[in-house]
C-alpha cells in the first residue's frame, strides 16, 4: 500500500507524455498542411479520346508563369506513378509516356512545336470548357516549400485507354504558348534530366519517393545545365 501513490504518479506522467506527443504530432500535421498552397489548376478533358481540351485556372495571385513548367513535370510523374505496373492493359501506355518524355527532351522546343506529331500520337487539342459527358482529369499544383511542388489529381471513374498519356501531351501542347523562351528552355532541360533519371538511373517511377523527387530535382538541376 505505501507504494500506491508512486504508481499513480508514474501512470499520470506516462499519460502526460502521451498527450504531449499526440499534441506535437497534431501540431506538425497542421503545420505541414498550412504550407500546402494551391498555385495552378489544369482541367484536361476529352469526349472521345481523340480531341482534348485544356483550361487553366490560377489559384494564387502571386503565381509566376514558370509554375506551368512545374505542372508539366509533376503531372508526368503523377501519371507514371498511378498506372498499375501489373495492369497489362496500361503498361504499354506507361512505356509510351516514358518514350514521349525522352522524345520531347531531345528536340528544341518552341512555341510552334507540334507535340502530337513529335510523339506520333493521332490526337488534337480544341478550345472550350470541359463538357458534362467528357472524361476529365483535374490536376492541382501545390506549393510545398520553396524547392518542392506536388500535384493532386482528380480522375474520371473510367478513362480512355491512352488518356493518361494523351492528357500529358495535351497539357504540354497548350502550355508552350504561355511560356517565354527562357521558360521553354528550362522545360526542355528539365525533361532531359527527367529522362535521364528514368532511363539511365532506373528510378522506380512507381514509388512515392520518385513521385516527389523526380519532377523537383529535374527542375532544379535543369537550372545548371
Amino acid at each position: 500500500m505505501p507504494h500506491q501513490p508512486h504508481t499513480k504518479i508514474r501512470a499520470m506522467s506516462w499519460w502526460i507524455w502521451i498527450l504531449l506527443i499526440v499534441g506535437a504530432l497534431v501540431a506538425w500535421y497542421f503545420y505541414r498542411r498550412s504550407d500546402k498552397m494551391p498555385l495552378l489548376e489544369a482541367t484536361i478533358s476529352s469526349p472521345d479520346g481523340l480531341r482534348y481540351k485544356v483550361t487553366f485556372e490560377q489559384k494564387h495571385p502571386g503565381m509566376k508563369s514558370v509554375e506551368h513548367v512545374r505542372m508539366i513535370l509533376c503531372f508526368a510523374a503523377k501519371m507514371l506513378h498511378i498506372i498499375d505496373p501489373n495492369d497489362v492493359n496500361q503498361t504499354h501506355v506507361q512505356r509510351q509516356l516514358l518514350e514521349s518524355i525522352r522524345k520531347l527532351s531531345r528536340i528544341e522546343l518552341n512555341h510552334q512545336t507540334d507535340v502530337m506529331a513529335v510523339c506520333s500520337q493521332p490526337i488534337g487539342c480544341t478550345k472550350g470548357e470541359a463538357g458534362s459527358e467528357d472524361k476529365t482529369i483535374v490536376a492541382t499544383l501545390y506549393f510545398m516549400n520553396p524547392m518542392e511542388r506536388f500535384v493532386n489529381t482528380s480522375l474520371p471513374y473510367r478513362w480512355f485507354e491512352y488518356q493518361f498519356l494523351h492528357s500529358w501531351l495535351a497539357l504540354v501542347q497548350e502550355t508552350l504558348p504561355k511560356l517565354d523562351e527562357m521558360q521553354i528552355d528550362r522545360l526542355q532541360k528539365s525533361l532531359e534530366r527527367m529522362s535521364e533519371m528514368y532511363f539511365e538511373e532506373r528510378v522506380d517511377y512507381s514509388s512515392i519517393q520518385a513521385l516527389r523527387e523526380v519532377p523537383n530535382r529535374s527542375f532544379a538541376e535543369a537550372a545548371i545545365r
